[in-house]
């Protein structure tokens, strides 16, 4: 028993500082507490642009105005499609008879109806003429149509003279022609339209000297006048011709238009019907049965 194996008892005696040597660091080690962890400084965020901060502040488009917004194309579709077309207008008569006076006769008579020179002024066309037919006839033919027929004298005690007045029964058309007659005796002559008085030796007087085919064409502008009389436009309302610098305004008088915010020279005083009349002679003056020729011949040749 106290005997024993030297060699083994040497071999425990060595394994057993190894085994102390390694267990000795690790106790330490746990015995060591760890190193505090320092804090992180927070992170300073990038500056935003304004207009950025204010895209992402401002108040955004609710979710019900995006299907309205998409069906805005298809409402103005639908919308140009129900409108209708614009309705044309047209000129009426006085209208059109100070287009036609500002482009062709204003030059010669004056944008007020004045005249000049030698160029009688327009005041007393109503009473030169106290049927218009007759003052239709003088302006479609003019001083070189009265001639051919040997008529001296367009009124009475007015001779056809030596200013030669062109003819515009070529230039103008019927309607154009009787609107600035209707529209120099209205404004010049201070007549109000009555359709017996333009019906008063019509036929007679357009057939002596016109061809009846501008004879019917000017009854039939005159039979569109009785059945939509001629009126004044309504007051401030403005007329220009787009070829002429002459423009013509309208007020509520019975010379219902004073051209370029002046009045007519000496304008002739509104006459009623009935004092037209009442004035009338019995026989009426006309060029034809006055003139000291015959125009049977004339009359044969228009026709």
């Amino acid at each position: 028993m106290g005997g024993g194996d030297p060699a083994a008892a040497a071999a425990s005696e060595s394994a057993a500082p190894a085994t102390t040597g390694d267990a000795a660091p690790a106790v330490a080690s746990a015995a060591v507490p760890a190193a505090a962890v320092a804090p992180s400084a927070p992170a300073i965020p990038d500056p935003v642009a304004p207009w950025v901060e204010a895209a992402q502040t401002r108040r955004k488009i609710p979710y019900w105005a995006v299907p309205v917004l998409a069906l805005l194309p298809l409402w103005a579709v639908v919308y140009a499609l129900t409108l209708d077309p614009p309705t044309p207008t047209e000129p009426g008569p006085l209208e059109l008879g100070a287009e036609v006076y500002a482009t062709n006769c204003a030059g010669c008579h004056g944008a007020t109806g004045g005249g000049a020179g030698a160029v009688p002024a327009l005041n007393l066309v109503a009473e030169h003429f106290e049927q218009p037919a007759d003052m239709v006839t003088w302006v479609a033919l003019a001083t070189s149509g009265y001639r051919a027929a040997g008529i001296e004298e367009y009124a009475p005690g007015v001779a056809v003279g030596p200013n030669l007045m062109p003819p515009w029964i070529d230039s103008l058309t019927a309607e154009e022609l009787m609107s600035v007659v209707l529209y120099e005796r209205t404004q010049h002559g201070g007549e109000e339209f009555d359709a017996a008085v333009w019906e008063e030796g019509w036929e007679e007087s357009l057939s002596a000297l016109l061809p009846m085919d501008k004879v019917e064409e000017y009854t039939a502008v005159l039979e569109e006048w009785k059945a939509d009389p001629p009126a004044c436009p309504g007051a401030g309302a403005t007329l220009s011709s787009a070829s002429s610098s002459h423009s013509a305004s309208w007020s509520g008088s019975p010379s219902c238009c004073s051209a370029a915010g002046t009045t007519a020279l000496n304008p002739a005083p509104a006459r009623s019907p009935s004092m037209r009349r009442a004035h009338r002679p019995r026989r009426r003056w006309s060029p034809v049965r006055h003139s000291p020729s015959t125009t049977s011949h004339w009359r044969r040749s228009r026709s």
